[in-house]
């Protein structure tokens, strides 16, 4: 095999690469517009509604945490909890720990707007894979394991990643 075949494959790899990865941006989006669409959910930023999720899941987040974990400034994290809390969907609350800083929790009705979202995004996908031909429907829901598999890595990646950044001023 010669040096330009090669080159020409990893050009192809770095293409459907890069298409993959736009694909899946995508995909997000569309499946969030669409479940907005669907019913009236409020039409929280992106930013958002990132921080209920992650909130939701791990209750009683300091607001650094949280800027840690969704990798925004403090000041973006700050105006994010300002808009969460003036909506009555996040509360503060003193640290149990700490009585100096404060833990943010989701409210129920934040979770209320979580629920109607996931059974949204739900919706919509089972929707759109009816619509697909059966193949196609049954690759994509047979590929959801390959899928786990790449999101487990890249996260490991970012886990890696924040890990160094972190101890990079100890060198």
């Amino acid at each position: 095999m010669n040096s330009e075949n090669i080159k020409t494959n990893e050009d192809d790899t770095i293409e459907l690469d890069s298409e993959f990865a736009e694909t899946l941006h995508e995909l997000w989006h569309a499946i969030l517009r669409a479940a907005r669409a669907r019913r009236q959910l409020p039409s929280l930023p992106e930013s958002q509604l990132d921080t209920l999720r992650r909130l939701a899941k791990n209750e009683n987040m300091t607001p650094s945490q949280l800027a840690s974990e969704l990798d925004l400034s403090r000041s973006a994290i700050s105006d994010v909890i300002q808009k969460l809390s003036s909506a009555k969907l996040i509360q503060r609350e003193p640290s149990p720990s700490d009585g100096r800083s404060v833990v943010l929790t989701v409210t129920d009705k934040a979770k209320k707007i979580l629920d109607e979202f996931q059974q949204m995004r739900i919706d919509v996908v089972r929707d759109a894979l009816y619509d697909l031909p059966s193949r196609d429907a049954r690759r994509l829901r047979s590929d959801i394991s390959s899928l786990t598999r790449l999101l487990d890595r890249i996260n490991k990646f970012a886990d890696f990643a924040e890990f160094q950044k972190s101890h990079s001023h100890m060198k």
